[in-house]
């Protein structure tokens, strides 16, 4: 599955996409951890348009994503796996929006 549409926005991530626990309530975590990569990576835009590095940028979107990813602890959010696939978006996100190869897992 790409996780980008051809005009770079996020796809709908489900339970497995994410990697979540398949328990009740799982869909709707997935529903609301993909809501805010997506905000997420609006704010990694503009951070950048504000001078941030993207690196700086990056980290900054991940870590408000983590804040809604231990809201859902319970199913498994705050696992590897999970931070894993938000690693993986954002890293994909900056190299495909601004051409930058960063390396967010040893940073976070």
């Amino acid at each position: 599955m790409s996780l980008f549409d051809a005009d770079l926005k996020l796809n709908d991530l489900g339970t497995d996409d994410w990697q979540l626990y398949a328990m009740n309530g799982s869909g709707l975590a997935a529903h609301n951890i993909t809501k805010a990569t997506r905000k997420a990576l609006v704010l990694l835009q503009d951070y950048v348009a504000k001078g941030d590095g993207v690196l700086t940028a990056a980290l900054k979107a991940y870590q408000y994503v983590y804040k809604v990813l231990e809201k859902y602890e319970e199913y498994g959010a705050c696992d590897t796996e999970p931070r894993g696939v938000l690693i993986q978006i954002i890293e994909e996100y900056t190299r495909r929006r601004f051409e930058a190869d960063i390396d967010l897992y040893w940073e976070v």
